[in-house]
């Protein structure tokens, strides 16, 4: 969800009327600083700054990975079983 406010400011920057925007640019506003509050100020070195810009790419891969994996799961052929197990399965059956 969190990752979502990053990538829909920033479409809303390109293809939303004004006032939409507007209120895309406060929920982005808003959600940095209830991050910028809760984290302690001593971890704010130049190292965190690093990291908090590499977040929205984080989240694009994390997406991206997410929906690799649906088209392979549509994908998945799985290969019959023809093993000892199988032989031994049919032969307890009544």
């Amino acid at each position: 969800m969190l990752g979502s406010v990053y990538i829909l400011f920033l479409i809303s920057l390109i293809y939303n009327p004004l006032i939409y925007t507007v209120a895309w640019a406060a929920i982005f506003l808003m959600v940095n600083l209830a991050i910028a509050l809760s984290v302690p100020g001593r971890f704010y070195n130049r190292s965190s700054l690093v990291h908090l810009l590499k977040l929205p790419q984080g989240f694009l891969l994390m997406l991206l990975s997410a929906l690799r994996f649906k088209s392979a799961l549509k994908a998945f052929n799985p290969t019959p079983k023809t093993g000892s197990s199988e032989q031994q399965y049919k032969s307890e059956k009544p």
